[in-house]
């Protein structure tokens, strides 16, 4: 079965989420970045780990061997874009921290209608808040 076909679990039950969501500065304040304070917004999500092969397909080869959940979500999240005025939505799952990096849009699946996407551990470093 594909990535993108893959339908959660009539199981899973949706839980509580805060997302972390940055907006990117437009200036630095003395040459020096300065995060600005995140906006917490609270979600329903449903969150499953991917333990498919086929997520080799859809993840950048830098961070092929982390792992990676699917996030259905009641809000619309937001991913890294270049030119975006906002960093990529980051939230915790089972104590980790995951940062959102591909968005699969609006889905009707498993009696769950929201926002599609997928999200990868975040490495220390790249915490804008969350544990770092």
């Amino acid at each position: 079965m594909s990535l993108l076909t893959q339908q959660p679990s009539s199981l899973l039950k949706k839980r509580s989420f805060n997302i972390l969501r940055r907006t990117r500065p437009t200036t630095l304040p003395d040459g020096f970045y300065t995060p600005p304070p995140p906006i917490v917004i609270p979600i329903e999500a449903l969150v499953y780990p991917i333990l498919n092969q086929d997520i080799i397909q859809i993840l950048p080869e830098g961070i092929r061997k982390r792992k990676v959940v699917r996030i259905f979500s009641n809000v619309e999240l937001k991913e890294q874009i270049n030119k975006s005025q906002f960093e990529a939505d980051e939230f915790e799952y089972n104590g980790e921290s995951y940062r959102v990096f591909r968005l699969a849009g609006w889905v009707n699946v498993s009696g769950f209608t929201g926002y599609d996407g997928y999200a990868v551990r975040a490495e220390a470093k790249e915490l804008s808040g969350m544990g770092a």
